[in-house]
């Protein structure tokens, strides 16, 4: 079987047309002050459908903060990507710290395993 298409170190198309996702390096979740100067958190936005998300606080905020709220998703053209993935768990952290804010970043279905528009559906 041999290699149709790539996007190198994320994602191969089979000559029998199977995909094969390769796994990227995570990080998990903390809920205690990082060297980084920010917490983050797993919570289920969607119960119906398990949508997934990651919270980013800044580590330094006194109890009556108010802080905006940054709403991401992240790229990866509806194949690749998680709220889980060290680089975007690092860059989310880094931007809440920097921007003085909260970052939620929501994890969406991915295809080829769900079809587009499903990405975009979170009652499919």
């Amino acid at each position: 079987m041999s290699i149709i298409a790539e996007i190198p170190g994320y994602l191969q198309v089979l000559s029998d047309g199977s995909i094969k996702s390769l796994q990227q390096q995570i990080s998990p979740a903390s809920i205690d002050s990082s060297s980084n100067g920010y917490k983050s958190k797993d919570v289920i936005i969607n119960s119906k459908n398990s949508i997934p998300a990651r919270i980013f606080l800044p580590d330094d905020l006194a109890p009556s903060s108010l802080l905006p709220i940054l709403v991401y998703f992240h790229g990866g053209g509806f194949c690749v990507g998680s709220t889980t993935w060290l680089g975007y768990h690092n860059f989310l952290g880094d931007l809440a710290v920097a921007s003085r804010a909260i970052v939620l970043s929501v994890d969406y279905r991915l295809a080829p395993e769900n079809k587009l528009p499903v990405a975009y559906d979170l009652n499919g």
